[in-house]
């Protein structure tokens, strides 16, 4: 009796039948790693500018994005940037200097 009503729920709930659509949460936050001290900031991601350089806050490194990433956080973050997170173009030609 349990399985058939399982199995009626997810035949006949407009919440589970939206399988289809693609549900996910953009992450704002990445961790970046500086490759020249190894040093670990958590930053949080702009949605409506791409960040093209990043100074280190331990070693003063200026960082910008490895040939063929749009961002830092694309080249040296946890997570990719939002728009190529959601899988749009990312903004690469409208650079934005990060905080210092």
């Amino acid at each position: 009796m349990f399985v058939l009503a399982v199995e009626l729920l997810t035949i006949h709930s407009p919440f589970l039948c939206m399988g289809a659509m693609k549900m996910t949460t953009t992450m704002l936050e990445s961790a970046l790693t500086c490759p020249h001290c190894g040093y670990v900031s958590v930053e949080v991601m702009p949605t409506d500018a791409c960040i093209y350089f990043y100074e280190c806050t331990r070693c003063k490194a200026l960082l910008s994005p490895k040939s063929g990433d749009c961002c830092v956080f694309c080249s040296y973050g946890s997570v990719k940037c939002p728009p190529i997170q959601e899988g749009r173009a990312c903004c690469a030609g409208s650079a934005t200097p990060a905080k210092r």
